[in-house]
């Protein structure tokens, strides 16, 4: 960081977008005053996300909500596979 002078004076506030994808991370970040795009990146997964299923387990999950989880995360695909 350079100490000599003070940059902030001459920032614009700005907001980051960041996509947690299934086979890559992005982000994007855009001035607010006008919606200009900055800057982007991608970050490609070393190890693809596709077709993993994630449930959460906690002190309020019992084990036949789990199991109706699965079945609608099972129907789900199946549907989907026809579409």
């Amino acid at each position: 960081m350079n100490t000599d002078h003070d940059d902030r004076a001459n920032l614009e506030p700005c907001v980051v977008g960041v996509d947690y994808g299934t086979l890559s991370g992005r982000a994007v970040v855009v001035r607010v005053r006008d919606g200009a795009e900055l800057g982007t990146a991608e970050h490609p997964y070393a190890h693809a996300m596709t077709g993993v299923e994630l449930l959460t387990i906690d002190e309020h999950t019992s084990t036949d909500q789990f199991a109706k989880e699965i079945r609608w995360n099972a129907a789900y695909h199946r549907l989907a596979q026809a579409l």
